[in-house]
């Protein structure tokens, strides 16, 4: 981190930092109401696990509650979430673990207490890479002689209840547990080994699908076929996708957003709207995130645009839980939370609140949005929109607070040139450099988005007013923008198009030759 970094960060602590906290607070508070109106209406598994989840970190001003936290872990385990189980094994111990604070249930004898963590985790891991179970299976598996027996033991149960289970839903379950622990048997194994355990998961599985289990087909897509575990003689990319789409269709969530991710360009938009929104059931972070992308910018004939409804998505985005293993940047939830007030898009024009959630993006990671959230913050001190703060030294700060990383420095130059323009005495007299050097810094470099390089092609910032070029650069804006692309691009997309429309009138209708515009006049 440079020294500017570290003061700025310094300086933009003292003046949000608490009102930030309390913004975060009162986003718990909301998400709490939603999934205990959610649980008074249905018992939603989903509201109970996030209300578990709460409980246990303790987030916002919620205190920690680990009683309530496993009360809600149970009731979303019993309706077979696929996370919940998986919290409530860490939740247990044996009475050598009284001293651990994460443990509020205690069982004995060992074998016992083995016996139950076994299950439990296999069926959390069993579902899908939602956390990180499989991989604590995996760890016992190959390293606990008293893990391995109760594997075992599990094993034999399992088998046993398929020779007498009458119920298909139940008899899917069993063949998939199988199948589940066949296929991390053969991770551990050597080769020979291996490959006939992979044989009785790919049985397994097979039979497990046929009776239901949606999470059978996942991991014949993606575990045996799409990674290329145990066979070497099939079509991988189209048996993956195949066996992958058969889990979606039967409602397998980790499938939607799978396919979403890598397979998207091969099925209609319908269709992965379609994924998306059943994949509400499971208000995992990153599923309220693409609702509220979708609904910020709408989709033609599909879905239409709903600002109000998208920041609803984005708030329970920023408290939701994570899929550990699908991971996504929380800064740019918070930057999205920031942009809407910003700009009042669903929402009264709202600059402190901004300024709040900017302050949080920028806290979470050292990437493009936390960069973004600096500037968009600066860029509201330079405009007098904070009553906490007029400093334009301050704004300067902000605005090179990634300079030094070249991903970040174009929108920086930008603003920094537009600062200058209007506040020609702001820098030092050592740092005495015209708005002009800025802006063409800014147009070299590659990370600035195409609409200000329009916008200053447009109004001859730093450049020779050329309309032709500004609309070429309003066009990749508006190319650059994709289903799922984020808000920052979705936006800066919006206003390309209404750029694009003027200069279109203006080109078919030149006005006589103009000059620069003065550089504090371009709106932007």
């Amino acid at each position: 981190m440079s020294k500017n970094q570290c003061n700025v960060d310094q300086v933009l602590a003292e003046l949000l930092a608490s009102h930030a906290n309390k913004s975060y607070q009162h986003l718990v508070k909301e998400a709490m109401r939603k999934h205990l109106k959610n649980i008074e209406r249905d018992n939603d598994p989903h509201s109970h696990y996030e209300l578990g989840r709460i409980y246990h970190l303790g987030k916002g001003s919620v205190e920690q509650d680990l009683e309530k936290a496993y009360q809600h872990y149970q009731i979303a385990s019993d309706h077979h979430h696929p996370v919940a189980p998986y919290y409530l094994c860490q939740m247990t111990g044996s009475h050598d673990d009284r001293k651990d604070p994460d443990k509020i249930r205690f069982i004995t004898p060992c074998h016992r207490l083995i016996d139950i963590k076994v299950r439990l985790l296999i069926q959390a891991a069993a579902c899908g890479a939602y956390c990180k179970a499989e991989q604590m299976f995996s760890y016992y598996l190959a390293s606990s002689k008293p893990w391995q027996d109760g594997i075992n033991r599990y094993h034999h149960w399992l088998k046993e209840q398929i020779q007498c289970e009458q119920d298909q839903v139940e008899l899917g379950r069993w063949y998939h547990y199988l199948g589940f622990i066949a296929y991390k048997k053969g991770t551990i194994s050597g080769l020979t080994e291996s490959r006939q355990y992979y044989k009785q998961a790919h049985h397994y599985f097979q039979q497990g699908g046929k009776y239901g289990q949606a999470a059978s087909y996942y991991y014949l897509g993606y575990w045996l076929y799409r990674l290329k575990i145990g066979y070497d003689d099939h079509d991988y990319h189209q048996l993956a996708q195949q066996y992958l789409h058969q889990a979606a269709q039967q409602g397998h969530i980790m499938s939607k957003l799978l396919i979403i991710k890598d397979y998207r360009q091969h099925y209609s938009t319908q269709l992965m709207i379609d994924y998306l929104t059943t994949s509400s059931s499971y208000a995992f972070s990153i599923v309220m995130y693409y609702l509220g992308i979708i609904y910020f910018r709408g989709v033609k004939d599909i879905i239409g645009q709903n600002y109000p409804l998208a920041l609803h998505y984005f708030k329970l985005a920023v408290v939701n839980s994570e899929i550990e293993t699908f991971p996504f940047p929380t800064s740019c939830m918070y930057y999205s939370l920031g942009l809407m007030h910003h700009y009042g898009l669903g929402i009264h024009r709202h600059y402190h609140r901004a300024s709040h959630y900017y302050y949080l993006a920028l806290q979470k990671n050292n990437d493009a949005y936390s960069h973004y959230a600096s500037w968009q913050i600066g860029k509201l001190i330079q405009k007098k929109q904070l009553s906490s703060c007029d400093d334009i030294q301050v704004a300067i700060r902000c605005y090179k607070r990634a300079r030094l990383i070249n991903q970040f420095n174009g929108y920086g130059c930008y603003r920094l040139a537009k600062l200058i323009n209007k506040y020609p005495q702001a820098l030092p007299l050592t740092q005495d450099i015209s708005s002009t050097y800025y802006f063409k810094l800014a147009i070299k470099c590659s990370s600035l988005s195409p609409y200000y390089k329009g916008l200053m092609h447009e109004n001859g910032l730093g450049v020779d007013v050329d309309l032709n070029q500004a609309r070429l650069f309003y066009t990749n804006a508006i190319q650059q923008d994709g289903l799922f692309s984020d808000i920052y691009t979705a936006h800066l997309a919006n206003k390309a198009r209404q750029k694009l429309n003027l200069i279109e009138v203006e080109i078919s209708h030149p006005p006589p030759k103009r000059k620069r515009l003065d550089y504090t006049l371009v709106h932007d």
